[in-house]
């Protein structure tokens, strides 16, 4: 089993992947290796989950990242869970 070492733009490692060596390239722009996942909701309980590079990806907040096709849209609105 191979392991690769994913850096982000500074050099830090962000994560190590072990599996098999195919490596996925970014949806978006075909160059880069998929990094991130979109973090859009798109159903209950569900997110886009679109691969892409860091720099397709806009980040959002710590740990939430949008894929370029919903990076403009906001997300839907939350139900209130306590009824008021």
């Amino acid at each position: 089993m191979a392991c690769e070492t994913v850096r982000d733009t500074e050099g830090h490692v962000t994560m190590i992947l072990c599996g098999r060596s195919r490596r996925q390239t970014c949806k978006f722009c075909r160059n880069g290796s998929v990094t991130k996942l979109c973090d859009y909701p798109v159903a209950k309980g569900k997110t886009c989950d679109a691969g892409m590079c860091a720099r397709c990806a806009t980040n959002l907040a710590h740990e939430m990242d949008y894929c370029p096709t919903h990076k403009h849209q906001s997300p839907p609105p939350q139900r209130n869970l306590f009824g008021e």
